[in-house]
């Protein structure tokens, strides 16, 4: 439901789902994104936790308008950036930052990190502590499967639709919440904000993707508005 083919109010159905063991199943008609999505997610829970989707069909003329030019390729090429940085010796999120045109929103080592497995998603929070120019500060990071809203010393923060992107500090690496979370206390991070699509931060964008879907009274603040530390 949380998709730029709903912004656009491209249709959802029908949808295809299948499971690991064959089963086949086809969706004609749903009240919303909202509802298909939920019934594909019960039949991934049933399904030992995943299932194959196949939706929004439609001509190649309507289906512009529901995605965002791009971003493939641009994610072969932040790869690229990255993983020259690692095997060159430079620091690898400096490297996602120039690939992104991102800003570094912190840096510190995690503190605590809990999760709890509910509707087909994953829920928590990951805290941080602050090392170099943010010792003394702490982040925290709300998690609904994607990091999504962030508070600097309670206050706050950065927030979806922008992206929130936990990574590990050598390596530039994504931080997973279906990990082995013992794996991640201590760990040095930085935690990287990256702009969203103009798509996203329409009106129709912020009501489907904005902190308030979330069940937070916050405003979405545009990243490049915010005060940084670092």
């Amino acid at each position: 439901a949380i998709s730029t083919t709903h912004v656009a109010g491209i249709p959802i159905t029908p949808l295809a789902a299948v499971s690991p063991f064959g089963d086949i199943m086809i969706l004609h008609t749903a009240l919303s994104d909202y509802t298909a999505e939920d019934i594909a997610r019960h039949i991934a829970i049933a399904s030992g936790g995943v299932c194959g989707v196949a939706r929004c069909p439609a001509r190649g003329v309507d289906i512009r308008s529901g995605v965002v030019k791009g971003s493939i390729s641009r994610c072969v090429e932040v790869g690229g950036k990255i993983r020259r940085a690692r095997e060159s010796g430079r620091d690898p999120v400096d490297a996602l930052i120039g690939a992104t045109g991102g800003r570094k929103l912190f840096k510190g080592r995690v503190k605590s990190w809990d999760r709890e497995e509910r509707g087909g998603f994953m829920w928590g929070n990951v805290v941080l502590e602050g090392s170099e120019s943010y010792a003394g500060h702490t982040l925290r990071v709300f998690y609904k499967n994607e990091f999504l809203i962030s508070w600097m010393d309670g206050k706050p923060h950065a927030t979806c639709p922008d992206s929130l992107c936990v990574v590990d500090a050598r390596t530039s690496r994504g931080l997973s919440n279906w990990a082995d979370l013992r794996e991640y206390h201590g760990m040095e991070v930085a935690v990287v904000g990256i702009e969203a699509a103009e798509i996203w931060r329409t009106k129709e964008g912020l009501e489907i993707f904005g902190p308030r879907h979330f069940g937070y009274d916050l405003d979405h603040v545009p990243l490049e508005q915010l005060r940084f530390l670092g």
